[in-house]
This record gives structure tokens, sequence and C-alpha cells, in this order.
């Protein structure tokens, strides 16, 4: 007799087994998954909605308790050093250079306008024991060589007289160092103002030790012309201003002088460097502010 279709397939409730592999416990387990998830939709009903700068400010705070836990290190660690009361100290500058008390002494020493080393005619060689100036007088014809003499010297003082002072800055020349020339006898004489020299207790800056009263003219005096006489004559050298005409300051200075040495450079500037000797009756704005601060 033929099994009706579809008879074979049917299962009473009481033959189910349960699957080993699906352990699902006692009914506890199951009841605790039901409250997980009833109390997942309770919450969603009940949690309003936030707004995105809400969850930004909870994420900075995750990562803020987060760092701290680790060690402090991160964005917690700068905002805690920002909120102390007293701050930690600056680096120190890159731009200072640290001297010893010998290192400047002897930078002093040299940088500043003392003394000097000349010959000197009194000594001889055979006892003399220095300071000596060596001079070289030409070559060996047969080695080639430099030709060198040791002549005794000895050291003086530097007078002011001997000292000519740049009254103006490196500003306004825009050099690093204030050098000017003279032109005498086709011959050009260069001269930095890089030096110190003490004068009556005060420290004058940029100065030149300048020994040719020649040259002393050539610095302190330029050449102008009349504009009515068409003659040249010799005036204080003036700072120039922008438009490069002169400002009525002298530009240098020789310390410790009277009106005399003025006009006594005056004359060798008029028979040294202008080719006609006329003296100008103009007044010399530059000469009567020397006077003046003297």
């Amino acid at each position: 007799m033929a099994r009706p279709k579809g008879s074979g397939n049917k299962l009473k409730i009481g033959d189910v087994q349960p699957r080993e592999d699906l352990d699902l416990g006692s009914g506890e387990q199951s009841d605790e998954l039901e409250d997980e998830e009833t109390g997942e939709l309770e919450d969603e009903e009940i949690k309003p909605e936030q707004s995105d700068e809400q969850l930004d400010a909870k994420a900075d705070q995750k990562i803020i308790t987060e760092n701290s836990e680790a060690g402090g290190t991160g964005s917690a660690n700068i905002i805690q050093e920002l909120m102390k009361s007293d701050l930690s100290k600056p680096p120190e500058s890159q731009d200072i250079q640290y001297f010893t008390q010998e290192e400047y002494d002897l930078g002093t020493q040299v940088n500043t306008l003392k003394e000097m080393l000349v010959e000197d005619p009194n000594k001889s060689s055979s006892g003399h024991t220095g300071p000596w100036i060596e001079r070289c007088v030409g070559r060996d014809p047969e080695t080639r060589k430099l030709r060198v003499v040791r002549i005794p010297a000895k050291y003086i003082p530097i007078n002011p007289d001997m000292i000519v002072e740049y009254l103006g800055s490196v500003v306004q020349d825009h050099q690093a160092v204030h050098s000017p020339s003279v032109v005498y006898q086709k011959r050009r004489w260069g001269y930095s103002f890089d030096r110190f020299y003490y004068h009556n207790g005060k420290r004058l800056d940029r100065c030149a030790l300048v020994l040719d009263k020649i040259h002393q003219a050539g610095l302190l005096y330029e050449k102008m012309v009349d504009r009515k006489t068409r003659k040249p004559f010799a005036r204080i050298r003036q700072m120039k201003g922008p438009s490069g005409k002169g400002t009525g300051n002298p530009m240098y200075k020789i310390p410790g002088v009277q009106e005399g040495y003025y006009r006594d450079l005056r004359r060798l500037f008029e028979r040294h460097f202008l080719k006609r000797g006329d003296e100008s009756l103009a007044e010399d704005i530059g000469l009567k502010v020397l006077i003046g601060g003297s």
C-alpha cells in the first residue's frame, strides 16, 4: 500500500531533539538575553538624540582620560602644563656668547688704542732684548728669500692729536665698519674706524690712528666751490642728509685739540688738495660746532 505524499516529513513536537552544539543553557541565560535586548530597546527609546558637538566633546574627554592613564603624555600633559600658575622657564637665547674674564681683557687691550711701537735709535741691536720692529729690505739674489731686518723699538703712549674719531654711525653710511680713504700723491690710503680710545675718562667709539697730518686734513676737510666767485675753498666735512646735502654736523673730530689745530689742518688741505689755494670768507658751520664741542 502506497504512503501518502509528504506523510514521512511530518514530525511530532515530542520527537524534536535539541542540538548539542547549541548550548542554550538554563532558562536564566535566555532570560538575560531577553533582558539585554529589551534594555537596548528601552535605552534607545528613552535617551534623546545628541548633537555633533556633544559627541566631539565626549570623544575628546575620552582621549584625555586615556592619555592620563597611559602616563600623562599627549594633549593631557600639555593642558596640565598650561593650567599651572608658574610656567617653566623659556629656553636660553641662542644669540648669547659667553667669554671668560681673560678673553674680555685681551679683546679690550687689542681693540683699544693705548700705545704704539716705534723705532728706538738710542739702543743697539746687540744688547736689546725687545721689542723689535721687523722690516723687509728686499730679496737675496742667490736664495731668492726675503731679507728682514730686526730694528730695536720701544712703546710710546698715543696722544689725542693722533686720533681721528668718526661722529656718525654704521647705520648712516651703510657699512659694518666706517672705512674712508685719502688720495694723496696718486696713492690711496685707507683707514678703518674700528678701535676705542679713552680720553679724559670717557671711551670714544669708532676711532682710527692717523699719524700723518696731511691725511688728517684730507679726512676732516672737503672741497667746496663758491657759487658767486666760483673759487674752491675748504670746509669741514659734514654728515650727508637723505638728499645728499650737508646737515651742518661734522663727520670727524680730533679729541683734545683747540681751534688753532683745525686751522693748521685747513691750511694743509688747501696746500695739498686744492688746485688753487684761494681761501673763502664763507662761514664754516662745522668748525664752529667742533670748537664749541671741545
